[in-house]
């Protein structure tokens, strides 16, 4: 669990910086310098690679968020985080042998989640490669 949270700290503070950092040395705070840098000159190609930073700025800053929200669902004790990584496990094992989704292996006949769980689970089948439909 250390690895993983020493990997997500490293990951958010190269995005958006460290937190106690004011200088501004993330890779974020970098593209928006030249963005702005950038969108001050009359030049339509220079107004045009403002544009496309602001759109890789965008992904950027919403990585920065997820890696946060990663951070803040991780559990302090390992034997948890150990038991959810197992359960995640049996589910993809369940999935991938009875049907397509887990509502197809469930029947539909299963406890309901909250949209917060739900939009997690979505979430992480789309990190995973799977379709997000």
């Amino acid at each position: 669990m250390d690895t993983l949270r020493e990997a997500a700290i490293g990951a958010r503070a190269a995005l958006a910086g460290d937190l106690d950092d004011i200088s501004g040395s993330g890779a974020a705070d970098g593209m928006g310098r030249a963005r702005a840098a950038l969108e001050s000159t009359d030049d339509a190609k220079l107004q045009a690679l403002a544009e496309q930073i602001g759109e890789a700025l965008t992904v950027v800053v919403d990585a920065g968020r997820e890696l946060g929200d990663y951070l803040d669902d991780l559990p302090a004790d390992a034997s948890a985080l150990d038991t959810k990584l197992a359960r995640q496990a049996q589910l993809r094992t369940l999935t991938r042998k009875y049907a397509a989704d887990i509502d197809g292996c469930c029947g539909g006949h299963r406890t309901p989640v909250t949209a917060g769980a739900a939009r997690r689970v979505r979430k992480r089948t789309c990190r995973a490669g799977k379709s997000c439909g």
